[in-house]
């Protein structure tokens, strides 16, 4: 889209308290998108679970990783 082409969304753009906030953000409120049911995604993690995973985890990067051995993980 020629619109989105001139938009930078590079982190460059934020600084280091901005993008802890926001990441801290993300964490907080993962429970909000990961477990709507009406977003039309697969809910795979019971909203409590996805709360646990937020007190563990400080970067998404950490909740994701958590959530792909949950995934992965074999009974």
């Amino acid at each position: 889209n020629i619109d989105t082409q001139k938009l930078d969304f590079s982190t460059a753009q934020f600084s280091p308290a901005e993008l802890e906030k926001q990441n801290k953000d993300l964490v907080n409120h993962a429970n909000d998108f990961l477990t709507d049911e009406d977003s039309g995604l697969p809910v795979f993690l019971e909203p409590e679970a996805v709360q646990l995973l937020s007190f563990w985890c400080r970067t998404p990067q950490q909740m994701r990783r958590f959530i792909g051995i949950i995934l992965n993980a074999k009974y």
